[in-house]
């Protein structure tokens, strides 16, 4: 990200990502295993490939870099701005639910849910 932009919880996103073995490749056969040197040179605009887990770990850590960022009246990079990105972010949360469900993975579990009477 450029300098000037808020990198809220990027420390807390390596740290979480310390603890997991994410991989990354160059290429869609994902046969071409990117270390943290190549990775942080690659070169922007261009693809590169990772796995689900590290995909949803970014979605969820974006999405949580925009309710931290905005709630301080900060501006946020234009990656995490584009609402196409955090659309597509939900749809990759959706579709893993759905997978759950569809595997009985979600049975007897059971969420608190609060009524809130809210205001803007």
């Amino acid at each position: 990200m450029p300098p000037g932009c808020p990198r809220d919880l990027e420390t807390d996103f390596i740290d979480y990502a310390a603890n997991r073995s994410f991989k990354f490749y160059g290429d869609s056969r994902m046969t071409r295993l990117l270390n943290q040197e190549e990775l942080s040179h690659w070169p922007g605009n261009t693809v590169y490939y990772t796995g689900a887990r590290e995909h949803v770990t970014h979605c969820a850590f974006m999405m949580l870099r925009i309710q931290s960022v905005l709630m301080k009246g900060g501006r946020v990079d234009e990656i995490s701005a584009n609402y196409e990105h955090t659309k597509h972010c939900v749809h990759v949360f959706l579709g893993l639910m759905d997978q759950l469900v569809d595997e009985g993975k979600d049975a007897g579990v059971s969420t608190a849910g609060h009524v809130h009477f809210l205001t803007c």
